[in-house]
């Protein structure tokens, strides 16, 4: 016959003591096929259910360790797998040999720092006799639950009361001294804490050694320990420093539960006098909880000591979530904290390349340009591009660097150096968008027909950017045609007004060629000339349009243009995806202003091709930012998004 394993046999008695000494209204239910898991309890009271729920871990033995209870043996994946849970989990220890019942919840243990790095595969839960089950197990784990659903949920309403536990002499304080002080402190730090009174339940947990500082949150549920030389505190010049480092580790507690809003009140009173913030794991903390508050710029400045750090290692440690930071909430940082963070930066690469060398140095260049394109700093961004390339020449073998590098250009308005640029990259299949932006620079420099040529170029006539280009085509031969100019210096007209002058088509090709044959304000006229056939009114209405960019009613009279000249699909979408994508909070006004104006008919017509377009349109290039690995990769992220 097939025999039953001993630690069945315990789990199962485990499970039978539990089940009496829990209230008899709780409904107990086995988890056959959870990991880690053998039973689930919902709580009820009077006959009604709570909504409250735990998961148990039953852990029987037969050990007899003298004088201590045998810890319970737990693997270290499964105890993470409980961590993410959104119910507790309730660790059972049950000694067979006596008939005790010792319970703790999960989330309650944080195996030392230390023994991590040995202990991989399976970490040692320790029980005590507090842990002990008594007559009071239901009460006392019932005001247990609810104080978790409402801590985890952020419903905090009212301060939570800590007790302090410290010597009568600890750093040369009595406990009175500390405990007035403590008062003060929590009061200046949001009144979010205070000291516990009799009868409290529930109670935070403050310990004051001559060794250590450890705040523990009720039921465990978070904590902070920090390590100290004996009586450190007691030191003259560290002796201000005491009570702003427990205000830290209350806070890194706070974040580290997600009550984010507390967590940055008590940072922000402790931040002028203690060195904790120096730490990178605590920065991150605090940095991360700024930015769940939708404050970066805080965010930025709670990393930026580590960022000019002398070590190194903390310095590369900031790095990381700074640019995680930045990238992902970089359009809500103010002018201020931006500048801040490129001092920072530029302080950083310095350091980088004093200690480090060329190659982290250059990476630091290159996110300062990244930030510097981000704020439209143009010039700064090239400055920092140059330093890069001075020193990494790999840079110049990098098809994306050309790009963000001529992009940087064009807005300067440097057309021509920008096309030079973009023609590196011009047929580079990880630069999709390179012809299209190599025309429209050389468009832009005045280089009319060599910007057609390259058009024509091109012989993907299916990719993405197949109708922008389409555009450009007929744009950049009506230009051509009616100035007859293949290549200009461009010269704006200044105090341009025409109003109440009767001019020609040849009046308008005369001036366009003398000046500017990209003038949008001609072009618009031109479009609109009565002696000019559709045909050539939508090409001139098409250079208005994309030279303008972001005036709605261009690229919506383009689109009926052509949809009354019954210009090809292609050319249509393109014009309707440059509306969405320079001008699409306009476009709603727009339409309704042109159905008024049009017949009912084309009115109905230019919204229907708009909208079914716009739930169908293909994505235009966002700006992508990369973030840098520790080997040398590129983490890509897409801001617009």
């Amino acid at each position: 016959m097939p025999g039953r394993p001993r630690q069945h046999e315990l789990d199962a008695e485990a499970r039978r003591v539990l089940e009496r000494a829990l209230p008899s209204a709780w409904v107990t239910r086995s988890i056959s096929e959870e990991y880690g898991i053998d039973l689930e309890v919902e709580v009820f009271e009077d006959g009604q259910a709570t909504g409250l729920m735990f998961k148990v871990q039953n852990k029987g033995t037969d050990s007899r360790a003298k004088g201590k209870i045998p810890p319970a043996k737990v693997n270290a994946r499964t105890l993470a797998y409980w961590a993410a849970l959104d119910l507790p989990v309730l660790i059972v220890r049950y000694l067979a040999s006596s008939g005790d019942l010792y319970v703790r919840w999960a989330h309650g243990y944080s195996p030392d720092l230390r023994t991590r790095a040995k202990d991989v595969e399976s970490r040692q839960v320790p029980f005590n006799a507090s842990h002990k089950v008594d007559l009071r197990l239901g009460e006392k784990l019932l005001a247990e639950l609810v104080t978790i659903r409402t801590l985890r949920s952020r419903a905090v309403t009212g301060p939570i009361p800590v007790e302090v536990r410290c010597g009568e002499n600890t750093h040369g304080r009595s406990t009175a001294e500390l405990r007035t002080a403590l008062r003060s402190a929590f009061e200046r730090a949001g009144r979010h804490l205070r000291l516990a009174r009799e009868g409290d339940d529930q109670c935070a947990t403050l310990n004051v050694t001559s060794k250590k500082i450890s705040f523990v949150m009720p039921v465990g549920l978070s904590s902070f320990t920090l390590h100290v030389n004996s009586n450190e505190y007691k030191i003259s010049d560290r002796y201000h420093e005491l009570y702003p480092d427990i205000l830290v580790a209350v806070g890194f507690a706070l974040a580290k539960l997600g009550l984010s809003r507390q967590a940055v009140e008590f940072y922000h009173a402790a931040r002028e006098s203690s060195r904790l913030i120096y730490s990178a794991e605590i920065a991150e903390v605090f940095a991360a909880a700024y930015l769940e508050l939708d404050h970066p710029g805080m965010a930025i400045r709670v990393a930026a000591p580590l960022l000019v750090s002398e070590d190194a290692s903390m310095r590369a440690h900031a790095k990381s979530f700074t640019t995680e930071i930045l990238f992902r909430r970089l359009t809500q940082l103010e002018n201020d904290d931006t500048h801040f963070l490129l001092i920072c930066l530029k302080k950083k690469a310095e350091l980088d390349l004093e200690q480090l060398g060329t190659w982290d140095a250059s990476r630091s260049w290159y996110l300062i340009g990244q930030l510097c394109g981000a704020t439209a700093r143009w010039q700064e961004l090239l400055d920092a591009y140059d330093q890069a390339l001075n020193l990494d020449g790999t840079y110049s073998t990098r098809p994306y660097f050309h790009r963000e590098k001529a992009g940087a250009l064009f807005h300067l308005g440097r057309y021509q150096d920008a096309a030079e640029s973009y023609r590196v990259v011009v047929d580079d299949e990880r630069v999709p968008d390179g012809r299209f932006l190599l025309v429209d620079a050389l468009m832009h420099a005045g280089k009319y027909r060599e910007a057609l040529d390259a058009v024509r170029d091109n012989h993907n006539n299916d990719g993405p950017y197949a109708g922008r280009l389409a555009l450009h085509d007929v744009a950049l031969e009506r230009v051509i045609q009616f100035t007859g100019v293949a290549e200009q210096e461009r010269q704006s007209i200044e105090n341009l007004s025409l109003d109440g002058v009767e001019v020609s088509a040849a009046d308008l090709a005369g001036l366009l060629a003398d000046h500017d044959a990209l003038d949008p304000r001609l072009w618009v006229i031109v479009a609109v000339m009565e002696e000019e056939p559709l045909e050539k009114s939508f090409a001139s209405a098409a250079v208005a349009a994309i030279v303008t960019l972001h005036v709605v009613e261009l690229w919506l009279g383009v689109c009926q243009i052509g949809l009354e000249t019954n210009q090809s699909k292609i050319l249509i979408d393109a014009c309707i995806d440059s509306a969405f994508r320079f001008c699409a909070d306009d476009i709603p006004r727009a339409l309704d202003e042109f159905e008024e104006k049009l017949s009912g008919d084309s009115g109905r017509a230019l919204r229907a091709a708009v909208y079914q377009r716009g739930e169908n349109q293909p994505s235009w290039p966002g700006q992508v930012f990369r973030l840098i690995q520790s080997d040398g990769s590129y983490q890509e992220i897409d801001l617009d998004l």
